[in-house]
């Protein structure tokens, strides 16, 4: 993607993804590790986005912003000469754990207008080409909805 977002800005974005999955999931029927494996990250997703979104969701968590439990695996490498077993930055999907995802009163102030103005005024142009990454137009819509109503609250035009 190319874009680099400062740690608040990319907190805020991810709490406004979680906040948005969580509603779509509880409108189709779903959970919220459904709605990221079948609808956020489908096969074709990308998967820095994918690996970015799981990494601060497990952050967010460990700040107090999202409740619930995030348990991020990662890739395993055997190293062919020792035949040892080596760990990787890189997410194995399958294996992660989402369960009873919800968005905690402290990730609910984060969200609000004091959240969106602790970002940068170009947060707005950083987010929204990342958000086109979604693969599921309803969520992606959602997604956009929130970053963009979120930064003209603080007066930030979009």
């Amino acid at each position: 993607m190319g874009i680099q977002l400062t740690e608040k800005e990319q907190d805020l974005l991810v709490l406004c993804i979680v906040k948005e999955c969580i509603a779509y999931a509880e409108k189709n029927n779903k959970t919220f590790e459904e709605v990221l494996n079948e609808d956020l990250f489908p096969a074709e997703a990308n998967t820095g986005f994918a690996e970015m979104v799981c990494k601060t969701i497990e952050a967010l968590k460990n700040k107090g912003c999202i409740d619930g439990t995030v348990e991020l695996e990662y890739e395993i490498k055997i190293d062919p000469d020792t035949f040892e077993e080596e760990s990787t930055d890189a997410i194995d999907f399958s294996s992660c754990i989402f369960e009873n995802i919800n968005i905690s009163a402290k990730g609910n102030i984060r969200l609000g207008t004091e959240g969106f103005k602790e970002v940068s005024k170009e947060f707005g142009k950083k987010a929204l080409p990342i958000v086109k990454c979604i693969a599921t137009t309803t969520l992606q819509t959602c997604v956009e909805s929130a970053v963009v109503l979120g930064l003209r609250t603080v007066g930030i035009p979009v």
